[in-house]
């Protein structure tokens, strides 16, 4: 079986809650192996809603990729340390630097570039530690910074389409 999936147009949804549906617009049904017909209840047991989520789920990480490369890219016009470009990578992107553990250049942080390397930093965190709180590990990595603004890093990270949802792990 396979459906086609439609993002349902909504003018009144606001982008940053990450929100919306998936209309199916068409299914694609082949007979089964054996000799019985397909009835409606086996229609009406496939689980669409774990469907469309991990379709939606799929596209928003693809987002999120797209809108830190676009921050990320071309470091030297836009003045991000060399120590968080990216040494293997090549083509002018700093995308994700190998020494992302090291405290942030909190100079920095009124740039946009800066909120990506938040979010590099927070995945990071989260690939090591994936059970601990991750905004107070990185209190605990960025110590000369007040707690307070590393969380309104991630923050703004997540307004920015940079970082997903904080409840991002219970809507799966």
């Amino acid at each position: 079986m396979a459906l086609l999936l439609r993002k349902k147009l909504d003018v009144r949804s606001i982008p940053s809650r990450f929100t919306g549906e998936y209309q199916v617009t068409r299914v694609v049904v082949t007979p089964p192996a054996e000799t019985r017909d397909i009835t409606s209840t086996d229609l009406r047991d496939l689980p669409l809603r774990a469907i469309t989520s991990a379709y939606g789920m799929a596209a928003l990480k693809r987002t999120f990729a797209q809108n830190r490369w676009l921050n990320l890219v071309d470091p030297e016009y836009k003045g991000i340390p060399e120590k968080y470009w990216n040494e293997t990578g090549g083509h002018g992107c700093a995308l994700p630097p190998s020494n992302i553990l090291d405290p942030l250049p909190t100079r920095y942080s009124r740039r946009p570039w800066f909120y990506a390397l938040v979010a590099e930093q927070y995945d990071a965190l989260e690939r090591e530690h994936p059970d601990a709180n991750i905004s107070n590990l990185m209190v605990e990595l960025n110590s000369s910074v007040a707690p307070g603004s590393v969380r309104r890093w991630i923050t703004r990270a997540r307004k920015e389409c940079l970082l997903r949802p904080a409840d991002w792990k219970h809507a799966q």
